[in-house]
């Protein structure tokens, strides 16, 4: 009876695992080496490695292992490196024209800044002198305004002498007028041409102060209107007698 030979089985995936992951082991040590030493030498190996352990058969045997081990090797990272820098090569002009938009534009916002500071030291300097003149201008006329009341009480018993105070109400009422058009003119110089003050400062200081002889010639004619007249040029609120009997005689008996 002849014997009958055996057939030894096909090895199965399984036995062929340990070998192949050994062989993948083995290259990705020797590509790690090409990477230090050689890096064309270490691409082009890689890139075989890659074609070899992505086909169908060692990619049922090892499970997906290869891929894991390949897209952490040095050639997988070099080619992202590679890959991102392209892209942010492919950004820098946008970015150089946006960086450069922005230095356009911080200069732009430099030049404002600095013309209103500009600007802005000039009104300051300007409210400075103009404080200094009105402080300068309000002492002259409290000044002016102190020796204007003192001379005018002072005068009050002087103007009642017949005649003769008439000429000291004459020197007394050209002294204001003289004052009065000071203090429209320092304030003029405040108001900064301000047109309803030129006219008043132009009114004031053309007013023309009848002499003695013209006021005494005057009250001769007709005292009751010059009285009246004067009368009706004070302020509101301040009102005077209508001249009794006895001021009636007295201007008789001085201008018969």
């Amino acid at each position: 009876m002849a014997a009958i030979p055996t057939v030894s089985p096909a090895p199965s995936l399984k036995t062929l695992r340990v070998p192949a992951m050994a062989g993948v082991i083995v290259l990705l040590l020797a590509s790690n080496v090409l990477t230090l030493l050689y890096s064309p030498a270490q691409t082009a190996a890689y890139d075989w490695l890659e074609s070899a352990l992505r086909s169908q058969i060692l990619t049922a045997v090892t499970n997906g292992v290869t891929r894991k081990l390949l897209d952490r090797s040095p050639a997988a990272e070099a080619k992202r490196v590679r890959t991102e820098v392209a892209a942010l090569r492919g950004q820098q002009p946008i970015l150089i024209q946006e960086r450069d938009r922005a230095k356009a534009e911080h200069s732009k916002v430099a030049a404002k800044h600095a013309a209103l500071q500009q600007e802005h030291n000039a009104l300051r300097k300007t409210h400075v002198e103009y404080k200094s003149r009105v402080r300068a201008i309000s002492t002259k006329i409290a000044s002016r305004a102190s020796k204007a009341a003192t001379r005018k009480v002072a005068g009050l018993a002087g103007e009642a002498v017949p005649f003769a105070g008439v000429a000291l109400a004459m020197a007394f009422t050209t002294v204001d007028l003289i004052e009065t058009c000071e203090v429209l003119r320092d304030l003029e110089q405040i108001a900064d041409g301000d047109g309803g003050l030129q006219q008043a400062v132009t009114n004031v200081c053309a007013t023309h102060v009848p002499t003695t002889s013209q006021i005494i010639e005057a009250v001769a004619r007709n005292w009751r209107s010059a009285y009246q007249a004067a009368r009706d040029n004070l302020p509101k609120g301040i009102t005077l007698d209508t001249p009794d009997s006895r001021t009636e005689r007295f201007v008789h008996f001085v201008f018969r």
